[in-house]
């Protein structure tokens, strides 16, 4: 178990607020996970820019701040 990390991710996020059927809608950000003991654990990468309406894309979904791929 030395040896393996773990990633954990989804292919699309959900939006932060409620549709009017009081679900949620495919969003336009997600998060990931990375666990092992190779990671140097207790680290947040990216920006957190917030819940608020005025923080979200377009008033609705969790803004990108960080791309993955390039990352």
């Amino acid at each position: 178990m030395e040896d393996v990390i773990v990633v954990t991710m989804s292919e699309f996020g959900r939006t932060a607020k409620e549709n009017g059927n009081r679900g949620t809608d495919h969003g336009h950000a997600n998060y990931m996970l990375v666990m092992g003991s190779p990671i140097e654990g207790g680290k947040v990468y990216g920006d957190w820019p917030g819940l608020e309406r005025e923080q979200l894309y377009e008033g609705r979904d969790l803004n990108l701040t960080t791309d993955f791929v390039t990352s």
